[in-house]
């Protein structure tokens, strides 16, 4: 077992509660976990810092998230992010 899941409808909540939001999971992880989120989450998408030669926290890793979903940088407050694990909710 990979990880353990303390909510496995966490996000499906979320996608019943705002149907038109994306669920987007970006990590730094390497690409064997893209097997598990599939399998275990419905996702809109993964990036995976390995997959695409960018690492979080560098600036080209969010620059090329903005790039890929089409989202200005100035509109970024209309956005909302939740990062678990080892950053705040």
């Amino acid at each position: 077992k990979l990880y353990e899941v303390k909510d496995r409808n966490l996000l499906d909540d979320i996608k019943t509660n705002f149907p038109n939001i994306k669920i987007v999971i970006a990590t730094n992880h390497v690409s064997f976990i893209r097997d598990f989120i599939e399998k275990e989450f419905i996702v809109d998408d993964i990036v995976i810092s390995a997959e695409i030669n960018m690492m979080k926290p560098n600036s080209c890793f969010y620059n090329y998230l903005l790039d890929k979903y089409k989202i200005q940088a100035s509109k970024l407050q209309a956005f909302c992010f939740l990062f678990i694990g080892e950053f705040k909710i």
